[in-house]
Parts: structure tokens; C-alpha cells; sequence
């Protein structure tokens, strides 16, 4: 059935070779049936009646005869042959589109020519309407409501569902944006292209007539020559969804980004959904993560909750190659492995959480979640993919019931892909979750999470714990576990609200004053797998403090030496946090101030600005001494967000940001006169800065991202900024004989006081043996984005710290 290519046509060399076997092929189509039936034993025909897939089409179409189903005789009659192939189509002997200009003559840039348009216009209209209607008549059947239909049911029955084709297989162009270094291992090193040729996989022919990719922005076209897959990208886009990237500036919207645009990536491949091998860890967390099951249950809600959210013609492609069970439940695990080394995303209690009665937002979310830091960049475009159907979910759910804004799941599952969305690096979604950025505030305040999360721990109490036992515990535990969920929830969007703030340049909505809730208990007592040890630890830790946490933000942030007084029963990452997101807030107040008083020559505004950055200085060093003195210790996150803060306090307004790209002309230079360059509160923030980069370098390998790589960025502008301007300073008043020696801004042994002489040059190591001085800006550029490349130098950056890095480079 499948005839070695070389006896078929003498004299003529096959331009593609299977990387399996070696068996040469004159047509794509061809090698990629051999593929699919031979090696990989995909069938990515389904049948619209019942359901069962094929590896062939001819086969299919006997089958669907077998239904007597006079409809669908009828659509089996419109031909898989276009009705006219263009001169250039026609000599390569490859498919052509069924629109004209075709796909490959778009993609390539050459001109579409072809015989008979007056002729064959009518027939061309008619068979793509045919083609349309195709598309209506397999989505008719498919109930958008909770209950799936017989026929979807049988769609996505998990046994036919490894049988159908991959992501790219449904979205032409998505090969475009998978990096080389993901190519198959097994298939690397025999391919004669040196790419990776799973054509189970690529833009195939048949595929090209039912999904038009006329209009997108690019495309993969395969040239005469046998050792060349050319890729034409016609925008400069962000490689995990195909938008404009960036960590900085505004958005543009296009008339070609919709709703939808990112749905083609939920039909991935799940050989690239895989989680890697090995998860980083953060020293001092546990690494031992709840078991958690996806039934197939769950995975139908989250497929409907698809489908309801979806318009027809791209639900097809979803429904078609959704992943299976055993995938989902992978990135499901993925989700629950980071959830013990998270610092405030780890909202959601896992011990209590029975997947199959959740909603499917939060199912979504936590798949998304899994996904994005799965590591393949189809896992990602999925995560995102999926993170954008929870959004829409969410407001439709709210709107549809308006009693579901208590449903606390529904507020979790809002928190998670805002967070994605965030720190996503990519405008379009930066832009859509900085619209809803106040609805958090909404969900805590009318949800009943504010109210719910100031209960007292009366049903908690050591004499009731001691009675209880068997269900009546477990129902204690799982109130428990709903009243301290809240808690996390308010804190965990609390703390967000701030780092958006500093990250984006955006004001903080969030009061510290109204943060009268207790904090969240020891990660020991949140993390306990029964109600038996949850029981134990918690008579454990009161029978050692005697009392309940009454801790709360706003009593620290008025006395930072109350951290001491109940460090055992509070979770020592959201008192660092929290109180660090509550100093932001007063940093912003100073950074108002400072705008207020720019250019005024009274004494009486520097005065005030001079002495409400000491206080903010004194008030987070007080804090920092009282944290270490109860044992908390600082993490290398706290600690580069402590010098952060104060370099922000401490850096003129808009230093150590970057200017946005769609700001015209240079940047400001009102802020970096020679004058400022040489004050006391620019050098110490110089200081800073350079603490920071240090602070960087301590990150354990795959943790420097969301917030803290931004921070690292923003540390990297106000060097770079100094250096600029200090550079063209020196180059006007050379003066090197009253240089007394070089300070090096992230040594081991650098006091904050000798950064004060005027006559020091400053350098900075970053991770190399010599030192860079600062008016050298591209070498302390370079440095800084060495340390971001070398703490993900074992895995995948994600988006964020991608974006990071190409702004980077651009300074």
C-alpha cells in the first residue's frame, strides 16, 4: 500500500523522507499518510454521525455511506480537489487554497496567477459556501448548554482522542512559533531537513481548504528546495500568542485581535504538553504536592464550558483535538507542585479540593496555570489560550447569576488569570486585566470574602477540637479550610494590587488601613493532607502561642515590632509580603509628592520630600530587623523587593522607569541634569539598584519572574540612565585626577556610605570577575541581563522574563 517513492518515479529524486524509516516521498501528502499510518497511528478523520476517527479518507467516506444519512451524502459530494490550482502550485505539484491569492503564494510574497477567473468564479464561491455550510452541519449537534449531547459525548471520549491531530495540524501557521530546540528527540539527528518533520502535525493540504489562512499575518510555505522550510513573519509578535509583546507601553488594538484569536491553540498536540522532568524548588518549602485527579467528568465541563464561550466555527477544531484526560491531569499535577513553593498564588486548598464538584472556570484556570509553567511553547499557547475562555466564563457566569459573585471558587479562579495575565508580557492581555482590575475588589466586597474572612476561630477552639471526631471533624476542617481560603484570597489580591502597581506604573486600589484581617496561618497547618493532622497541628500550635492569630496588616504597618509576637501561627511569606505591598503604597504617595514639587524652588517642599523618604527608609529597615529577629528569615524575593523600595523612594519620578514606546521624541531629561546626578538621594538610590542586581543573582535557578524580573528591569533603567548621562557629562568635563577609586554597586563588601563620594566611579559585577563601570550603559545592560538569562539557563524563561529580556536589549 505504501510504495518506496524511488521505484515510482525513475530517474527523479523524492524531495521528503520519512526520518523513521528512510522511506522517500515525491508529495507532502504522502509521507504524511505513511507517517500517520505507519509510525504514529493517528486518525484524524472523525466521523460527524458517531464519532469513530480514521486514518484515511477514503475510509471515512465509506464509512459515513454506511449511516444512510442523506445530508451527509451530500456533503460527501463537494471534493477535497480544488477547483483551480495557480501556475505556481500546479509546477511545485503541491496543493493549492481553494481562495485566490492562495495561501503559499501569500505567504511567499510572489504573485498568485492562475487561468479561467471570469470562468471559475461562480464555481469557486459555490464551493466555499459548501464549505461553510460543512462547518455548520458538524457544530449543529453540539449542545452549548450544561449538558453535553450523546453525540458531543462520544467526540470526546477519551479513547478516540490520541488518535486525532495536533495543534499545528489545525492551525497552519502555529509552526511558525515553535522554537527548533522543542523538535523530537527521537526524530532530530534523521531528518535530512534538520527540522523537525512530525507531519502529523504541519499545515497539510486538506487542512488548508477548511481553515483559511489568507488573512493572518503569517505563513509556512514549503519552497522547491528539499532542505528549506521557509517562514515568512509578516509582524513582529510575541512567540507564545502570536500578539505585540512588551513590559512597557500601551497597546494598540488591531482589527484583527478578537475574542477568539487564541482559540486554535486549545487543540494542542499532547506530546508537547508534557511537564519537564524536573521542577525547580525553592529552599526551605516542601516538595511533596497533593495527589490530585482530572476524571473525564471534569474534563467535559471544561470542554463545554469551551464550546458555550465559543463561536461554531472555531469550536470544531477544539472539539476535534482537545487533549485527553491523562494530559490534563498531568498539567493539573504541574499546578499542584508549584503550589508548594509559591509565595501568595497558593490560594486554593488543595487537601479539601475535589476537582469533579468545581466549577470549570477554576478547572480551567488551574489547567492554564499548569500549562503556562509546563515548559514547551505549546503547553504555553495553550495556558494562554485557556486563561482567555476563563475570563469570558467568569463575567458570563456573573452576569447570568449575579449570586455567583459568592461563589468563592469563581473568586479564585478570577485571581489566578489575572495574575497570568499580568505578568504575561503581552499588552493586548495586560491591557484587558488592567480594565478589570477593580473587580477583585468587588468579589471581596460583595462576594461576602471580607465578612467570611473576619470570622472567629470559636469553632475552633481546643475544646471543641478534643470532642470532635470522624465526619464531624471533617466538617470542621473544610470550614476551616473555606474561612482561611478567604483570608489567603484578600491578601494574595492585595499584594498583587501592588506589584501591578510597581510593575505597570498604575495606582494601587487597595487601602492598608481597611487590611484588618488576620493573616493567613503557617504554611504547616494550610498544607495538612486530613482533618487527623490538621487537628494535630493545630492543637500543637496553640498549645505552644496559647492564643489565636490576631495579627493583622495594618497593626504592623503602624508597629513593625509586632511581627514577633505570634510568628508561629501566621504564614511568615504574606506578613513579608503584605507589609512590603503596604510600603509600596507610602512609596507612591512620596513618588506623588516629588511629581508635585518637581521644579519648585522652595525650600519648604524639599524639606518635607527629604524627610518623608528618611521615614520610609527608617520604617522599612525597622521592619527588616524585626522579621529577622523572630526567625522568619528573608527571602531572596523579599530581599530584592526591600531594595527595590527603596530605590524607588530614593530614584528621581520616572528613573527607573523606561519610556513608553508610543511617547514621542527622547526620553526626559529634566529629571538627570548634572545636579541630580551628584545628589545625595540619586547615588543612594544608585546604591539601590546595584543591591538589587545582587539580590538577583542569590534567586534559586527558574525563579526570577512576574514581579522580580520587572524589578530587575527597573533597576537595569536607572543604571543604564546614569550611565548615559554621567557618560556624556565626563566626555564634556573630563576630570579622571580627582577620582579617588571605583565603588563596585553589588560586592560583598559595599557600604552604603562610601557610594556617597562624589570622586568614586561606580561599577557593577553582575555574574562576571571584572567589573563594569556605569558609564559604560550597554556593558551594564549586558551584565544585568546575564543574571535574567543565567537563573533560567536549565528551562524554558517564561513570556514575561522573554519580554524582559528583548526590552533588554533594546535599551
Amino acid at each position: 500500500m505504501h510504495t518506496d517513492a524511488s521505484n515510482w518515479r525513475i530517474g527523479k529524486q523524492a524531495l521528503y523522507q520519512c526520518p523513521q524509516c528512510q522511506r522517500q516521498y515525491h508529495r507532502t501528502e504522502h509521507l504524511a499518510r505513511h507517517v500517520r499510518s505507519i509510525h504514529t497511528k493517528q486518525r484524524p478523520y472523525p466521523c460527524r454521525s458517531c464519532g469513530k476517527a480514521f486514518g484515511r479518507l477514503d475510509i471515512l467516506k465509506r464509512h459515513e455511506m454506511t449511516h444512510g444519512d442523506e445530508s451527509m451524502t451530500q456533503l460527501l459530494d463537494v471534493g477535497d480537489r480544488v477547483s483551480q490550482a495557480c501556475k505556481m502550485c500546479k509546477a511545485a505539484k503541491v496543493k493549492c487554497s481553494e481562495r485566490k491569492p492562495c495561501v503559499r503564494c501569500t505567504g511567499k510574497g510572489m504573485r498568485c496567477e492562475y487561468e479561467g477567473v471570469q470562468e471559475d468564479a461562480g464555481g469557486i464561491g459555490e464551493i466555499h459556501e459548501e464549505q461553510q455550510q460543512q462547518y455548520s452541519i458538524m457544530v449543529e449537534g453540539v449542545s452549548t448548554g450544561e449538558n453535553i449531547s450523546s453525540k458531543v459525548n462520544r467526540a470526546l471520549n477519551d479513547a478516540s482522542l490520541p488518535n486525532i491531530p495536533s495543534l499545528n495540524s489545525l492551525n497552519p501557521y502555529a509552526a511558525q512559533d515553535t522554537p527548533m530546540h522543542e523538535e523530537d528527540p527521537y526524530m532530530a539527528g534523521d531528518s535530512s531537513f534538520e527540522v523537525d518533520w512530525d507531519l502529523a502535525m504541519t499545515g497539510l493540504a486538506y487542512l488548508q481548504d477548511q481553515h483559511d489562512v489568507t488573512g493572518t499575518d503569517t505563513a509556512v510555505t514549503l519552497d522547491l528546495a528539499p532542505n528549506v522550510v521557509q517562514q515568512q513573519p509578516l509582524l513582529t509578535s510575541s512567540p507564545a500568542t502570536g500578539e505585540t509583546p512588551s513590559v512597557t507601553g500601551s497597546w494598540e488594538p488591531q482589527s484583527s485581535e478578537n475574542i477568539e484569536m487564541e482559540r486554535s491553540h486549545l487543540a494542542a498536540d499532547e506530546a508537547n504538553l508534557k511537564p519537564p522532568k524536573a521542577r525547580r524548588v525553592t529552599p526551605g518549602t516542601s516538595t511533596l504536592a497533593p495527589i490530585l485527579r482530572l476524571s473525564a467528568a471534569a474534563r467535559n465541563s471544561i470542554v463545554s464550558m469551551i464550546l458555550n464561550n465559543t463561536s461554531r466555527v472555531n469550536a470544531v477544531p477544539v472539539l476535534t483535538a482537545f487533549p485527553s484526560t491523562g494530559a490534563l491531569d498531568a498539567l493539573v499535577g504541574v499546578y499542584a507542585r508549584d503550589c508548594e513553593t509559591a509565595r501568595i498564588n497558593d490560594i486554593v486548598h488543595l487537601p479539601t479540593l475535589e476537582l469533579e464538584r468545581q466549577r470549570p472556570e477554576l478547572l480551567g484556570v488551574v489547567v492554564a496555570t499548569g500549562a503556562i509553567e509546563a515548559g514547551s511553547m505549546v503547553a504555553r499557547k495553550f495556558g494562554f489560550a485557556m486563561q482567555e475562555v476563563v475570563w469570558v466564563s467568569l463575567f458570563r457566569s456573573w452576569e447570568g447569576n449575579n449570586a455567583d459573585l459568592r461563589d468563592i471558587s469563581l473568586s479564585q479562579a478570577f485571581f489566578l488569570q489575572q495574575h497570568i495575565a499580568f505578568f504575561s508580557g503581552i499588552r493586548r492581555k495586560v491591557a484587558f486585566a488592567e480594565a478589570c482590575s477593580n473587580t477583585m475588589q468587588v468579589l471581596i466586597k460583595n462576594g461576602g470574602h471580607l465578612q467570611g474572612a473576619m470570622r472567629p476561630d470559636d469553632d475552633f477552639s481546643l475544646s471543641d477540637l478534643l470532642v470532635v471526631d470522624g465526619q464531624s471533624l471533617e466538617d470542621v476542617w473544610r470550614r476551616w479550610s473555606a474561612r482561611e481560603s478567604q483570608r489567603r484570597l484578600v491578601y494574595a489580591a492585595y499584594i498583587m494590587d501592588a506589584h501591578v502597581s510597581m510593575a505597570h506604573g498604575t495606582q494601587t486600589l487597595s487601602s492598608c488601613s481597611n487590611m484588618k484581617i488576620p493573616f493567613p496561618v503557617s504554611r504547616k497547618l494550610w498544607k495538612a493532607e486530613t482533618a487527623g493532622r490538621w487537628r494535630e497541628e493545630m492543637l500543637l500550635l496553640r498549645g505552644t502561642s496559647g492564643a489565636s492569630p490576631t495579627l493583622c496588616l495594618s497593626d504592623i504597618m503602624g508597629d513593625p515590632t509586632l511581627v514577633a509576637k505570634h510568628r508561629a501561627l501566621v504564614d511568615p511569606d504574606f506578613v513579608v509580603l503584605g507589609f512590603l505591598a503596604g510600603h509600596w503604597a507610602l512609596v507612591k504617595e512620596c513618588q506623588q509628592l516629588a511629581a508635585i514639587s518637581d521644579g519648585m524652588s522652595g525650600p519648604w517642599s524639599s524639606m518635607i520630600l527629604s524627610a518623608r523618604r528618611v521615614e520610609l527608609s527608617s520604617m522599612l529597615k525597622l521592619f527588616t530587623s524585626q522579621v529577622q529577629n523572630a526567625g522568619f528569615g528573608i527571602s531572596p524575593e523579599a530581599e530584592l523587593l526591600i531594595e527595590v523600595l527603596h530605590m524607588h523612594a530614593l530614584a528621581p519620578l520616572g528613573g527607573s522607569r523606561p519610556q513608553e514606546e508610543s511617547s514621542p521624541g527622547p526620553f526626559p531629561t529634566s529629571a538627570y541634569d548634572t545636579g541630580v546626578l551628584e545628589t545625595t538621594e540619586h547615588r543612594r538610590a544608585l546604591w539601590r539598584a546595584g543591591r538589587t542586581v545582587r539580590a538577583a543573582v542569590q534567586f534559586p535557578a527558574g525563579t526570577l519572574c512576574d514581579i522580580y524580573a520587572i524589578a530587575v528591569f527597573q533597576a537595569a533603567t536607572l543604571l543604564w540612565r546614569h550611565g548615559v548621562f554621567s557618560s556624556q557629562a565626563r566626555g564634556r568635563d573630563p576630570s579622571p585626577e580627582y577620582v579617588s577609586g571605583v565603588f563596585i554597586l553589588d560586592g560583598d563588601e559595599a557600604p552604603e556610605y562610601q557610594v556617597l563620594s562624589k570622586d568614586t566611579r561606580l561599577a557593577l559585577f553582575g555574574l562576571e570577575l571584572e567589573p563594569v563601570m556605569l558609564e559604560d550603559p550597554a556593558g551594564v545592560v549586558r551584565r544585568i541581563r546575564g543574571v535574567v538569562e543565567h537563573n533560567w539557563r536549565d528551562s524554558r524563561m517564561p513570556s514575561g522574563v522573554e519580554e524582559v529580556c528583548r526590552t533588554l536589549e533594546t535599551l
